[in-house]
Formats: C-alpha cells, sequence, structure tokens
C-alpha cells in the first residue's frame, strides 16, 4: 500500500480551476445526500438537512483517498440502473496550476 496522497485537492492557480474543482465535488456529494460546507484543507460535510444533522471533515489525504472511491460508486450505480451519467466528476488527479 502507498503513501497517502497528502496534495490539497483546493489550492490551484486559477478561480476558474478551483470553481470547477468545487462544483464537481459538491455534485459528487449530493449523489448521496451530502453538502459540502468547507472547502480546505480537506472537506467538511454534512449528511442530511437541519438541525442535529451529522456533520464530518476530512482532511486531504482522507478525501484524496475517498473521492475516487465515491465517483466509482456513482458510475456503478448508475450503470446497474442503466442511466445515463451526466455531469459525473472524472477520476482523475487534480492538477495544481
Amino acid at each position: 500500500m502507498g503513501n497517502p496522497d497528502w496534495t490539497p485537492r483546493y489550492i490551484v492557480g486559477s478561480k476558474n480551476k478551483l470553481e470547477g474543482l468545487l462544483e464537481e465535488d459538491i455534485k459528487l456529494l449530493k449523489e448521496f445526500d451530502a453538502v459540502a460546507i468547507g472547502f480546505g484543507p480537506g472537506i467538511q460535510v454534512q449528511l442530511g438537512a437541519g438541525y442535529g444533522s451529522t456533520t464530518f471533515q476530512m482532511n486531504d489525504a482522507s478525501w484524496n483517498w475517498l473521492r475516487p472511491l465515491l465517483v466509482e460508486l456513482v458510475r456503478g450505480r448508475r450503470s446497474l440502473s442503466k442511466t445515463e451519467p451526466q455531469d459525473l466528476p472524472h477520476h482523475k488527479q487534480h492538477e495544481s496550476s
């Protein structure tokens, strides 16, 4: 097993790149009825809505590990339900420029 990837996902060279990454992750989390409530370092997520909903935070290494798994899970679900993936985040490492 390799070393964790501590590369910060949201530290990028342009506003447009950052907006794209945030949009991808917001759409991804929505697939699981979750909402991103904070970004960088890592991500803070809220499960459900309203008072008493669960929140948790992941550092960069945890999010870099979990995010590709969530993307694959969404793709698998869509494949099984035979729906066309739309606006599905791509499983690729971000570029820091």
